[in-house]
């Protein structure tokens, strides 16, 4: 969780070392793919931050600009979900529901679904690879370093950590 002017500086400075490496920076206006994706992750971080401060007409405005990114490019991501190291891999339709707890490095990609079945949405750990298309829901755990192939289907818990789900439903196939 963002309450500090650190923990922010230094989950922008990781975000933008994701989509920057070796230094550089945006370009104004959203010219290049990089640049919707690492203003979409600075607002959202923006968004986090004055909502765990308790500043309620910057958490304003930044909701505005968040809602509307959100909105043009079809990446519901919500607020105090995802841990620092968060990794869009291109513009897209991402829905990630707002109650859904996902740790540190996460990468993703265009068209996942991670939501709820009706009860709780789904815990994931650290270092999680997401594949396109994939859809993850329900009250379900998974582990950290687990890779989930494209299009998967994951409803059910994977508690064994660095293994690879893939297939409807998905199923560990690291181990075969």
């Amino acid at each position: 969780m963002i309450d500090t002017k650190e923990k922010l500086k230094h989950g922008l400075a990781l975000e933008k070392n994701i989509y920057f490496p070796g230094g550089g920076g945006r370009l104004p206006f959203g010219i290049r793919e990089k640049d919707v994706l690492y203003s979409y992750i600075y607002n959202l971080r923006k968004t986090e931050y004055h909502l765990n401060r308790g500043h309620k007409i910057r958490l304003f405005l930044y909701k505005i600009r968040l809602q509307r990114m959100a909105n043009l490019y079809g990446m519901h991501i919500g607020v105090n979900v995802c841990d620092e190291g968060l990794s869009i891999a291109h513009v897209g339709p991402i829905i990630i529901h707002g109650k859904s707890r996902i740790g540190k490095n996460l990468r993703i990609h265009v068209g996942v679904n991670i939501g709820a079945n009706g009860g709780e949405p789904p815990i994931l750990g650290d270092n999680i690879y997401i594949g396109p298309g994939a859809k993850i829901f329900g009250d379900i755990i998974i582990a950290s370093g687990c890779r989930i192939g494209a299009n998967a289907v994951v409803c059910k818990n994977c508690e064994e950590e660095n293994c690879t789900l893939v297939g409807v439903p998905a199923k560990n196939v690291s181990v075969l």
